[in-house]
């Protein structure tokens, strides 16, 4: 007993084709998320960067006013007694200039960062140093009162000062990487989102270049449809009218003579009826083939429909030119065809206008 054949497969393949218009969506889609990506990055290294640059600029304050406070306490050690007033004046202006600049810079810093540390070991030892150096009854100290005895040597003040311009220095040195680093990423960022944005602007120009040359050649494909005959690529009567419109009164404004020549075909008919449609088509493939040999480079042959053409003969020598193109065409026609087309005769009837004699429009 025969095996039973096998049934077919449901799970067959079948390849999925995305249309050009669904491709290009998809690739505008791609390329706007890595646009999107690359904006994110560049706002967020510039956010960043700016964020650096403001604390270094902070810091950069806050490292001047510790100068100036350094200069005005070591002109108030050095000062005669007559000038330490004022030496200590310009001390307590610098160290209030100083708290303010440490305290716009303190809101970035952490409370258990070392520079934070410095900080508070550096305002007690000012705190003291100042106490010291105040005349008696000097009043209230600025910033909190000073922990340490006054009257101690200036060795802690000097170690704190050191300790905290070391950090400071260090501080700004890792800011100005900071800033450096995020100054480099945005370089590039940008860089590749100009050349992503270049090669976007160049992709959607050849794209719409390309575009306009499929419209282009899809328009020339269409008018050609428009104006030719699909059997035999002649002009079809559309074309051979506004051509004749033109061409006549062409001639008439150069007075010149001008012909029109229409053709019918004798004996067609019988050839579809005996040998199909087909035959008939290849008969009128040759026979158009055979018709543009007898015709010159200006003239303009074109089939009307069915088995008639018509030929436009711009401008004619002299009045029996048309009467002898006629007879060359009628024994072009009656010749032999090369297939069982050929067994039935097949002549033309052939009617000529010519201008002025005839009238002076294609009508």
């Amino acid at each position: 007993m025969p095996e039973p054949a096998a049934l077919p497969s449901l799970r067959t393949s079948v390849p999925i084709r995305r249309s050009p218009r669904r491709r290009f969506l998809a690739l505008v889609t791609g390329i706007a998320l890595v646009l999107t990506a690359l904006g994110g990055l560049v706002v967020v290294e510039a956010r960043y960067g700016f964020e650096a640059a403001e604390r270094l600029a902070r810091l950069h304050t806050a490292g001047l006013a510790l100068e100036r406070l350094t200069l005005a306490l070591g002109n108030a050690e050095t000062a005669a007694p007559a000038a330490r007033e004022a030496a200590l004046a310009a001390s307590q202006t610098a160290w209030q200039q100083f708290s303010l600049a440490f305290s716009a810079l303190g809101a970035g810093l952490a409370a258990d960062s070392t520079l934070h540390h410095d900080y508070a070991a550096f305002e007690r030892q000012v705190a003291s140093r100042i106490a010291v150096l105040v005349p008696p009854d000097p009043g209230p100290a600025p910033g909190r009162p000073p922990e340490d005895r006054p009257g101690e040597p200036a060795e802690p003040y000097r170690s704190a000062s050191a300790r905290l311009h070391a950090h400071t220095a260090a501080e700004a040195q890792q800011l100005t990487d900071a800033a450096d680093i995020h100054r480099l990423r945005l370089e590039h960022y940008l860089q590749w989102l100009g050349g992503l944005l270049s090669g976007s602007a160049l992709l959607a120009l050849h794209l719409v270049r390309r575009r306009s040359a499929d419209w282009q050649q899809r328009l020339r494909h269409l008018e050609y449809e428009a104006t030719h005959d699909p059997l035999t690529q002649l002009p079809n009567r559309r074309l051979f009218t506004d051509c004749a419109v033109w061409g006549l009164a062409h001639a008439l404004r150069c007075q010149r003579p001008a012909c029109v020549l229409l053709l019918d075909l004798d004996g067609f008919k019988a050839v579809n009826d005996r040998y199909g449609h087909a035959a008939g088509d290849r008969l009128l493939i040759d026979i158009a083939a055979r018709l543009q040999q007898c015709l010159r480079e200006s003239d303009l042959l074109a089939r009307l429909g069915g088995d008639e053409f018509a030929i436009l003969i711009p401008s004619s020598c002299s009045i029996g030119d048309p009467d002898r193109l006629a007879v060359r065409l009628l024994q072009s026609i009656r010749t032999p065809q090369p297939d069982a087309a050929g067994r039935v005769p097949i002549s033309a009837s052939i009617g000529i206008a010519c201008l002025p004699g005839h009238g002076e429009d294609i009508h």
